[in-house]
Parts: C-alpha cells; sequence; structure tokens
C-alpha cells in the first residue's frame, strides 16, 4: 500500500470523527437559536476561520521543516524550531489581540451581531488556535496522526458537550461561539503533553532562521487566499443581505463545510507528504494526482447528496424554517469541492518551493473579490459568482502545476 494511502485513510477516519461532532454542533445551533442569531453564529464562525486560516502558515511552516528534519532525524532541531516558533507566536498573538480590541464596537455594528460578544469570542478562538497551531504542526511534519487525530477529536468532542451546556442555559450566539474558546484551551493543555515524549533524549539544534522566513512569506499569501476563497462569501452575505436571507446562507455554508472537513485529512497529508518527496528526490505528480482523487472520491457523496436531496436534507436538519436554503446547496457544495482542490494544488507546489503558481491563485480571489462587490444582490447571485470565479481558478491552476511540476529540493 502507497504511504499516502495508508496515511490517508488514517486521517480520514480521525477527522470523519471529528466532522460529525462539528456537524452535529453546528446543526444544533441553528435548531436552538433560529434562523437570525444563526446568521450571527456562522458570520463569527466564518469570521474566525478566515483569520485563522489566513494564519495557517504558522501551522503549514512548522509542518514543512518538521518533515524536513525529522527526514534527516534532526529532532534536536525540531525541537529548536517548535520552541522558538511557540514562543514569538504567543508574543506577538497577544500584542495582535490587544491591538484588535478598538475594532470589537465597529466590527459588531458593521456586521449586525446582536452582541459585542459574539465577536470578542471570535478574537478568542482566532488567538487560542494561532498557539495551537504550533503543535499540531509539529505532530503533522512527524506523521504522527494518530496523536493528531486525538487531538483533533478531543476538540470536536469537548466543544459539543460546552455549547450544548452554554446554549441550553443562555440561548445566545456569543454562547455558542464561546464553548470553542473552552475547547480550545483544554486541547492546548493535552497538545502539549502529548509531544514530551517526542522530545525525550534531544537537546536543541540550530535551525536556519533564513530559510524558514524565506517559506513563511508565500505560505502566509497561500493561506490567506485560501481563506479568502473559504470563507469571503459568508461575510459578503452578511453584511449586503437581510438577516433572514444571511440566515439561509449561512445554514447552506455550514452543511457543505462537511466537504472542508473531508478536505482537511488530505490538506494535513500533503505539505509534509510532498516535502518529504522532494527532499528524497522522488517522483512528485503521481502522489499528487493519488491524493486528490481520494478526495474527491470521497467528496462524491456528500456532494451527490446535496445535488439530489438538498431539499429533504435542509428540512431534516434545521428545520423548516431552513428550507429556502435548498436551492443554494448544490452549487454551493461544488463551488467548495473545486476550492478545496485549488487549495491541494497550491500546497502542494508551495510546499516544494514552488511560489509561482501564486500568481494565479492570488488574481483568483481579486477576480471573485471584486465580483461579489458588483453581484450580490441576492443569495443566489453570490453563490453563482462564487462557483464560477473559483472554476476558472483551479483550471487555470492545475494547468500550471502540470506544465512544470516542481524539481528536487535544495538543502537548508
Amino acid at each position: 500500500m502507497q504511504i499516502e494511502t495508508r496515511q490517508s485513510i488514517v486521517l480520514t477516519a480521525g477527522i470523519g470523527i471529528t466532522a460529525v461532532l462539528s456537524m452535529v454542533y453546528s446543526v444544533y445551533v441553528g435548531r436552538r437559536l433560529g434562523v437570525e442569531q444563526y446568521a450571527d453564529f456562522t458570520t463569527a464562525v466564518a469570521l474566525a476561520t478566515l483569520c485563522c486560516t489566513a494564519l495557517g502558515p504558522i501551522n503549514g511552516t512548522v509542518a514543512r521543516f518538521t518533515a524536513e528534519y525529522s527526514t534527516r532525524g534532526e529532532l534536536g532541531r525540531v525541537l529548536t524550531l517548535s520552541r522558538e516558533v511557540w514562543r514569538r507566536v504567543s508574543r506577538y498573538g497577544l500584542l495582535g489581540w490587544i491591538v484588535a480590541l478598538p475594532i470589537l464596537y465597529p466590527l459588531t455594528r458593521m456586521m449586525g451581531f446582536q452582541s459585542v460578544l459574539v465577536a470578542l469570542a471570535a478574537f478568542g478562538i482566532i488567538y487560542l488556535n494561532l498557539l495551537l497551531s504550533v503543535p499540531r504542526g509539529v505532530l503533522r511534519g512527524l506523521q504522527r496522526y494518530g496523536k493528531y487525530n486525538t487531538n483533533i477529536m478531543l476538540e470536536a468532542a469537548a466543544r459539543l458537550a460546552a455549547g450544548v451546556a452554554l446554549v441550553e442555559s443562555l440561548r445566545q450566539a456569543w454562547a455558542g461561539i464561546a464553548a470553542y474558546v473552552l475547547a480550545l484551551i483544554l486541547v492546548l493543555v493535552v497538545s502539549h503533553w502529548q509531544l514530551r515524549s517526542v522530545w525525550r533524549g534531544h537537546q536543541p539544534e540550530r535551525v536556519d532562521g533564513g530559510a524558514i522566513r524565506r517559506f513563511t512569506l508565500p505560505l502566509f499569501l497561500f493561506t490567506a487566499t485560501a481563506a479568502g476563497f473559504q470563507n469571503g462569501d459568508m461575510l459578503f452575505a452578511k453584511y449586503f443581505l437581510a438577516d433572514a436571507q444571511a440566515g439561509l446562507y449561512g445554514a447552506a455554508s455550514m452543511l457543505v463545510r462537511v466537504l472542508g472537513v473531508l478536505a482537511m485529512p488530505f490538506n494535513t497529508l500533503m505539505l509534509p507528504l510532498m516535502a518529504i518527496k522532494q527532499t528524497e528526490g522522488r517522483a512528485f505528480v503521481g502522489p499528487f494526482l493519488r491524493v486528490c482523487a481520494y478526495f474527491m472520491l470521497l467528496a462524491s457523496v456528500p456532494l451527490a447528496a446535496c445535488v439530489l436531496w438538498s431539499d429533504w436534507i435542509l428540512v431534516r436538519v434545521y428545520g423548516q424554517a431552513f428550507a429556502g436554503a435548498a436551492p443554494l446547496l448544490a452549487w454551493l457544495a461544488g463551488a467548495r469541492l473545486i476550492g478545496y482542490l485549488s487549495d491541494l494544488t497550491a500546497l502542494a507546489c508551495v510546499s516544494t518551493h514552488r511560489f509561482d503558481i501564486l500568481y494565479v491563485y492570488l488574481p483568483g480571489l481579486a477576480v471573485q473579490v471584486l465580483a461579489l462587490c458588483v453581484w450580490h444582490q441576492s443569495p443566489r447571485v453570490i453563490v453563482t459568482v462564487v462557483f464560477a470565479t473559483q472554476l476558472l481558478t483551479a483550471a487555470a491552476m492545475l494547468s500550471v502545476l502540470l506544465a512544470r511540476p516542481p524539481g528536487r529540493a535544495q538543502s537548508s
């Protein structure tokens, strides 16, 4: 069995359980809070996810260089990398959080949140995810996917437990977001305990900070672009549409997040896998296409369900009040599937220092943003714009990649 096949199976199992727990929680919140408050909840989740994805280079950089160092047996360098990145992330992340506090009230008014606590809880999610990205990046780079699965499943389970207690007691959107914060605090403690055995018997070794910085900037551009593609449309919907329409768009958006969860194991796998293939001078295109094929095969089941039974799914999951979201579901699912394939393509290139793919990816997002600034009159118009722009971007990126695959890595 190919290594990427075995690892895909392991990650898919863990992330599949996480997906079920996450979806149960999202649906529960929607049913308990109603359409208008659910618009606040889904927008806050989209905002936090957008920022967390944009800050993904922390995780990706740690994973990329951990994979390279561990392949060469240099775990002391992994230890140094983890400690130094953690110090900087905790320090600068806290500073950024404090600097961002003055925009809480303007953001609350702009997005139409019913309470400033919604935005405050979203800020908490962003900072804690930033901290958590370091230990999770180490687990990815070491390919300790059993521990990685435990980590993410624990977060989803803790969020569900805390969320049910908070939402039942308070019946407010901010309470649903606060559950994310509590779960992340718990998982941060567990993450550091998981890594103790990795460092045992190893002393810190010097790392090449210049090589890490040269890799991080393009990765920031990649993740910021991915964040915009995956979550920007929900922010446009909340800003331009009435609360009831935004709530329907949010319900469809939350349901198709199952595709994002299915993409997670392949995104998690792609970066260290391609980095190792390049470090060893082995074939690139075959493993890349196999990983994409596995994702498409897995995603075909929920995609078909969204096409064939959208009305039934919306009513059964959220209730009759959300039935108006049914026409959006299939198109939004197709757009997300195409977008995640673009992510895999860009990630495979960036992980092997092939940064020219960003010359296609970044303009693709710019086109989508400009199009949404012009065409946003209804949920159907927004989803049509998203589908069209992501299809064109994915086709262009895949063509560029296959025309000139990445070469062998240089020693860092």
